[in-house]
């Protein structure tokens, strides 16, 4: 059995998103702690790292051979936690690593609709929103809002959908993104 206090300083390094030598001294020699769970609610340290979006270190604690399926206490995945919390770059990267889509918690949702099981659909894996908001250039965005506007008004949230798109406005330094359709993504909102 781990440390549990070794462990809970583990998981804080990764929950605060310290750097991958930080983590690696908090793991120790031989990293055993990666995939050592969490007395309380069965964490390792995939799960904590894909709840809080810290795609690099998921890549990281992957390539140190954590348990890309590994379960917790309520038999959730990193891959349940990362869809669940709209971390869509890092859902991507768990699919393509091979993360099983179909493991299902203790609630019976499979991992690829995330913990609650309403992550379907538009708001799904490979969904309309998915991709608006993992677009990075004017095209995907383009054909993002074109999928958009071909859903029902009943699978929109429309205040999900304004702040998307306020959020792919600017970059992550808060500049204008310039290849942002913005005058297409006002017309796609009014719809809604």
């Amino acid at each position: 059995m781990a440390d549990q206090d070794l462990l809970a300083k583990l998981h804080s390094v990764i929950r605060w998103g310290k750097t991958t030598d930080e983590i690696s001294t908090a793991a120790g020699d031989g990293d055993t702690l990666i995939n050592a769970h969490d007395e309380k609610n069965g964490n390792q340290a995939l799960h904590i790292a894909a709840q809080n979006g810290h795609t690099e270190i998921t890549k990281w604690l992957v390539g140190k051979g954590a348990e890309i399926n590994g379960t917790n206490g309520k038999d959730n995945t990193a891959l349940h936690m990362s869809i669940g919390y709209d971390f869509y770059d890092q859902t991507g990267y768990l699919v393509e690593a091979g993360a099983d889509k179909d493991i299902k918690n203790s609630e019976g949702n499979a991992a690829i609709t995330g913990i609650d099981g309403d992550k379907v659909g538009a708001q799904g894996y490979n969904g309309a929103f998915y991709n608006l908001a993992k677009c990075a250039t004017a095209e995907e965005a383009e054909a993002a809002l074109d999928a958009v506007s071909k859903l029902d008004a009943s699978e929109v949230d429309k205040v999900a959908l304004i702040q998307m798109g306020m959020k792919k406005k600017k970059d992550g330094d808060g500049k204008p993104n310039t290849w942002w359709p913005q005058a297409k993504f006002m017309e796609v909102a009014k719809m809604f």
